[in-house]
């Protein structure tokens, strides 16, 4: 990927322009430059650094995808890409702060402000190997669960603004959640989508029931 991630940094430059036929190779590392801004992991692009690497094709939901999940293989990863980084600055006798910067540490959100209600309740899915699909959207397809917590960091803003239905596999049930944008907590806004008859008796999330149910003498309530 060296020689990917230098073509990369050379055309955000303006160095070189972006290849009529890019490569796979070459894609998927201008899509990790895109990516890395969203998990805060980067300093941001500038505008016409952006669409240079978009006009290769580049796509920040794969370059967040394509983030590994392990401390040592992320690491290297970084390596490479600022290693490379230094190597196309060096070349084009750039100023410091021509090209994005890493984030050794990723900056904590404020403890006053909780994260996306859809990222709360993808975190609970995690921590239980519970499978997810979002149904719908920009993220349809996804099973968000499987995501690395650090590139959904990333994405939190957006989280908090898109309202996502989530379908999820829990204790032998298949539930589709509406889960509304904002920063609440999941069990006291989301609500089930499923059709009552598909429903189980009872369909715990945190400890509460979320999907509709019948109880004898009332009916179907939620």
């Amino acid at each position: 990927m060296w020689d990917a991630f230098v073509d990369a940094w050379a055309i955000a430059a303006g160095a070189v322009p972006a290849p009529p036929q890019p490569s796979e190779e070459l894609q998927r590392a201008v899509s990790i430059l895109l990516g890395l801004p969203e998990a805060d992991l980067m300093t941001r692009l500038d505008g016409a650094q952006t669409t240079r690497l978009r006009d290769v094709g580049g796509d920040r939901w794969a370059g967040l995808q394509a983030l590994p999940s392990g401390r040592e293989e992320r690491d290297a990863l970084f390596r490479v890409i600022f290693g490379a980084r230094k190597r196309v600055e060096g070349e084009l006798g750039l100023p410091a702060g021509e090209l994005p910067r890493s984030r050794s540490t990723p900056p904590d959100a404020p403890a006053s402000v909780p994260a996306a209600t859809a990222r709360q309740l993808i975190a609970w899915a995690r921590g239980r190997a519970i499978e997810t699909e979002v149904l719908g959207g920009p993220l349809a397809g996804e099973d968000l669960a499987t995501w690395d917590p650090g590139a959904l960091t990333g994405l939190d803003a957006e989280l908090a603004t898109m309202p996502l239905d989530l379908r999820i596999v829990f204790r032998g049930h298949a539930p589709v959640l509406h889960v509304p944008a904002g920063r609440d907590t999941p069990w006291e806004v989301a609500s089930c989508r499923t059709p009552r008859s598909q429903c189980e008796t009872e369909c715990p999330l945190f400890g509460r029931p979320v999907c509709a149910k019948y109880q004898v003498g009332i009916g179907w309530i939620r």
